[in-house]
């Protein structure tokens, strides 16, 4: 089963009409939310399925490890949901993930922001001092399919996510070369890199012969733009 219509759940339709294997990918899809009946409408979802037979798979973020540091409700929220499953469930895969690069009709997202910002001319701030951990839709499918399809890290919060981090100028630079068009943006004194603990996730990389090579932000990127 796969509870949800978005482009995790698109991507994980392999599950759809799996019998023991629940992929909950129905979640609050900006971080920046902050009305609490968005949040409360994913909890009372998932409460529906904490508890069955089924296996659970649920996907947190990467960056609740940050939540008192960045300081929103999504990240908050995605740590009580972390707790809710494992209070709940007898059997689950909780997967953090970061930025995820896919087909998505979800303008909030980062990536639809610069896109969007880039297209039409507009002027925009970025962090110079972030980084950003991107990884294709496609290979979090990949790698979490790997784990699940052969019962590893069960009943465990694991990270998934590319071995290397960007600067929001590496992503820029890659969005402008595909569209052939430059941004108007100021670079801010402001944020940081983040610090994920990737070993395992990297470990099942190799396992499914994923290559984080050098064209591996531009080449993803691509694939999901349509000029």
């Amino acid at each position: 089963m796969v509870v949800g219509n978005g482009m995790l759940a698109k991507a994980f339709e392999r599950y759809q009409y799996s019998e023991n294997i629940t992929i909950f990918a129905s979640g609050v899809s900006n971080s920046n939310e902050t009305d609490d009946t968005v949040f409360l409408r994913e909890e009372n979802l998932l409460k529906e399925h904490v508890g069955s037979k089924n296996h659970l798979v649920y996907f947190s973020s990467c960056d609740a490890i940050y939540a008192s540091r960045i300081n929103k409700k999504y990240y908050y929220h995605k740590l009580k949901m972390e707790e809710l499953i494992r209070a709940e469930t007898d059997s689950f895969n909780v997967f953090r993930i970061p930025q995820i690069i896919g087909p998505t009709g979800n303008k909030m997202s980062l990536i639809s922001f610069f896109i969007n910002k880039i297209k039409s001319h507009e002027s925009f701030e970025i962090w110079g001092n972030a980084k950003k951990n991107l990884i294709h839709v496609n290979d979090v499918v990949n790698i979490v399919s790997y784990i699940i399809d052969n019962g590893l890290a069960l009943n465990s919060i694991q990270n998934i996510g590319n071995s290397n981090y960007y600067s929001l100028q590496e992503l820029i630079e890659c969005l402008e070369n595909i569209l052939n068009l430059k941004g108007d943006y100021q670079i801010l004194d402001k944020g940081f890199i983040p610090d994920y603990d990737l070993s395992f996730s990297n470990a099942i990389a190799k396992k499914v012969n994923l290559d984080f090579n050098s064209h591996y932000l531009y080449d993803s990127l691509k694939e999901i733009i349509y000029i």
